[in-house]
C-alpha cells in the first residue's frame, strides 16, 4: 500500500470526525478522547510494525487499520452517549458500515480491503478466529496489541487522576468492590475474562488486566512493563491477598514473556 494513499485517508478521517463535534461538552470530551486515542494507536502500530521488520507498504496498511479501527465510536457516542457496545451497537460493525458507505477503501486492492475489514471486525473480539493466512493474522494481531497498549495507558491515568476525566464514559460497572469467583478463576488460569462475568468495578479492572494474556508481541509487553500500567491499575484496587496474588502472577508472566529483550 502506498504511503500517500494513507495520507489521503488520514485527511478523510480528520474531516469525518470534525462533523461530530458540537457545543455539548460531554460529547466533545469523549470524541476528543477517541480521536487522540486513534492517533496514539497509529503511532503504536507503526512502532510495533517496525520492531517486527514490516516494510513501508505493510506499515501503511497497518496504519490504515489503526486509523479506522474505532471510526464507529463517533457515531456510537453521539447517538447513544456511551461507548458500551452492549448498551448500544457493536462499534466495530458501525465502523465497517461507515467505511462501506463512504467507499474510502475503494482505492485499496481487494486483499488489502479484506484485511482492513477483517482486522477492524476482530480488534475487540474476545479472541481471534483461526486463520490460515498468516500475513492477515499478523495485521489482526497488530491492531489488538496497539489498541490494548493505549487503552491500558488511558485507564492507568484515569485510575490515578480521576479528577481529569469528569466527562469520561468508560462503561464502568456499578461502583461496588470485590472480585467475583469466575473473574478470579479466569485471570489466575491465564484466561481472558468475559464481560458477562463482570459484577463490580474491581472485576472490570481485572478484566482489563487480563488483556495482558492476549498481547501478541514482546515489544508491546515491554512497553506495558516500562510504563508501569500493571502497577497503576493494581494500586487502584484494595490490597487484598487475592489482588496481590494476581499482581505477582501478571508481573511474573510479563517478566517471562519479555526475558532477553
Amino acid at each position: 500500500m502506498d504511503r500517500r494513499l494513507f495520507e489521503s485517508m488520514d485527511n478523510f478521517f480528520t474531516n469525518y470526525v470534525i462533523g461530530f463535534y458540537s457545543d455539548d461538552e460531554e460529547i466533545n470530551f469523549n470524541l476528543k478522547l477517541k480521536e487522540e486515542h486513534t492517533k496514539r494507536v497509529c503511532s503504536n502500530i507503526i512502532s510495533i510494525g517496525k520492531d517486527l521488520g514490516l516494510d513501508e507498504s505493510d506499515r501503511a496498511l497497518a496504519n490504515t487499520i489503526a486509523l479506522f479501527h474505532d471510526i464507529g465510536r463517533f457515531e456510537q457516542f453521539t447517538k447513544y452517549r456511551t461507548f458500551s457496545d452492549v448498551r448500544s451497537e457493536n462499534h466495530s460493525e458501525l465502523g465497517i458500515k461507515v467505511l462501506n458507505e463512504t467507499h474510502i477503501l475503494n482505492k485499496l486492492t481487494n486483499y488489502e480491503r479484506d484485511v482492513v475489514i477483517m482486522s477492524i471486525r476482530n480488534h475487540n473480539a474476545l479472541s481471534l478466529p483461526e486463520m490460515e493466512d498468516l500475513k492477515a493474522l499478523t495485521f489482526a494481531r497488530l491492531i489488538r496489541d496497539a489498541d490494548k497498549l493505549d487503552i491500558l495507558g488511558i485507564l492507568s491515568d484515569f485510575y490515578q487522576n480521576p479528577q481529569n476525566y469528569e466527562h469520561l464514559k468508560v462503561g464502568e460497572s456499578a461502583k461496588i468492590y470485590g472480585v467475583s469467583g469466575n473473574v478470579l478463576e479466569s485471570i489466575m488460569n491465564f484466561q481472558n475474562i468475559k464481560y458477562s462475568d463482570v459484577k463490580s468495578s474491581d472485576d472490570m479492572k481485572l478484566l482489563r488486566l487480563s488483556w495482558i494474556y492476549d498481547i501478541n508481541y514482546k515489544y508491546t509487553l515491554v512497553k506495558v512493563r516500562e510504563k508501569g500500567y500493571l502497577e497503576a491499575i493494581i494500586n487502584s484496587m484494595p490490597k487484598t491477598d487475592e489482588i496481590l496474588k494476581v499482581y505477582e502472577l501478571l508481573k511474573g508472566y510479563i517478566a517471562q514473556k519479555t526475558a532477553g529483550e
